[in-house]
């Protein structure tokens, strides 16, 4: 029985530029960076609980200059860059892969999940009996080698995770295994149909093809989904806005932009992250300029260290989209009954989990 997090890459990516821990305000010659709202308490002159920790030095204003290069502290290594293989999925992963993976939605800064305008031209149900989603991508979508993206696209990741293919080592079947079929439109390759079993509809159906695999580069590659991406088999393709330049491994990645992106470009020449980097060395080195942004597990001694450090630092606490969860290996010969699963589930103190995990930044 492990316990593991996860996270939403489309937030990271919609957020990239502000720190997920602080934002620094220190005098005017520093690089500062602002924070977004807070639902929960500031100190050291910031407002109490519900209010927003100020940076009146640093107000953001007029538009953004192209450039430069920020720099990402990441407390895990990566396992590989599958984020769709259980093997590979992390925190870490999952705030990057939508870097190089395009998928059907993007989460905004304000938190909302919107459809991805730039690979999609819609996504909608036209039925409920069977249910029934129509998916249209976006004519000028292409992989980084000029391939258009299109419903192979859409069938290959579906192949890989729907459960047909023991192999594969998915991180998760769920939705997937409801469709009853997938239907590439034969006379225009941007249009896709799904239809779900009559007894398998999927409520949660817009949170799939949220990656989407070159079925082009899969099928040359010729090596199985279960077995691609490890650490020394880097991605060398993007259907995103970045593409990876460089691994080295355990320690950082750098992204470059993808020169075949269709939406608009990035304004960064590059994006390092650092990582396997100890949570205890986050504040010195936000102090020191040595990093932009981290995205640790939640730890009070972090917070702590965080509001040692205003009023340079202005330090806020709010939700975000990863959580904690226990996960049961089902090929253990014990965690095979489901009795047994459920009561070790029944037996936990849920109170006394929350209390000791958001319920120290968050009483309610």
């Amino acid at each position: 029985m492990t316990t593991r997090r996860k996270g939403s890459a489309k937030l990271l990516a919609a957020l990239l530029g502000l720190s997920m821990v602080a934002a620094a305000c220190g005098s005017d010659d520093d690089a500062g960076t602002a924070g977004g709202d807070t639902d929960a308490t500031t100190e050291g002159g910031g407002e109490s609980a519900g209010g927003e920790s100020p940076c009146p030095e640093n107000e953001v204003t007029g538009e953004p200059e192209a450039g430069g290069n920020v720099t990402f502290a990441a407390e895990q290594v990566v396992q590989g860059f599958s984020p769709l293989r259980s093997a590979h999925n992390s925190t870490t992963l999952g705030s990057v892969a939508a870097f190089w993976l395009p998928g059907v939605q993007a989460v905004q800064p304000d938190g909302s999940v919107e459809t991805n305008e730039d690979l999609m031209v819609s996504m909608e149900q036209v039925s409920d009996d069977p249910q029934t989603i129509e998916y249209v991508i976006q004519e000028d979508a292409v992989w980084s080698d000029g391939t258009p993206i299109t419903g192979a696209d859409f069938d290959y990741t579906f192949q890989q995770l729907n459960g047909s293919n023991p192999d594969a080592d998915a991180a998760s079947t769920t939705g997937y295994e409801d469709i009853e079929t997938l239907t590439v439109d034969e006379s225009d390759p941007k249009q896709v149909t799904v239809v779900y079993g009559a007894e398998t509809p999927f409520a949660d159906w817009q949170s799939l093809f949220d990656y989407l695999y070159p079925s082009h580069i899969m099928e040359e590659r010729g090596t199985p989904f279960g077995e691609s991406f490890d650490t020394d088999d880097v991605p060398d393709f993007s259907g995103g806005p970045w593409i990876i330049d460089d691994y080295e491994l355990d320690s950082v990645i750098t992204f470059v932009p993808n020169e075949e992106w269709y939406g608009e470009p990035p304004l960064l020449e590059s994006i390092t992250y650092q990582l396997g980097i100890e949570p205890g060395t986050l504040a010195q080195s936000f102090e020191n300029n040595e990093i932009d942004m981290a995205y640790p597990q939640p730890q009070v001694d972090l917070v702590s260290s965080f509001q040692a450090l205003q009023p340079a630092v202005a330090c806020q606490i709010t939700t975000g989209f990863s959580f904690e969860h226990i996960d049961f290996n089902q090929e253990n010969e014990f965690l095979q009954d489901l009795e047994v699963r459920q009561a070790i589930a029944f037996a936990l103190d849920r109170d006394d989990l929350v209390e000791r995990t958001i319920g120290q930044f968050d009483p309610n």
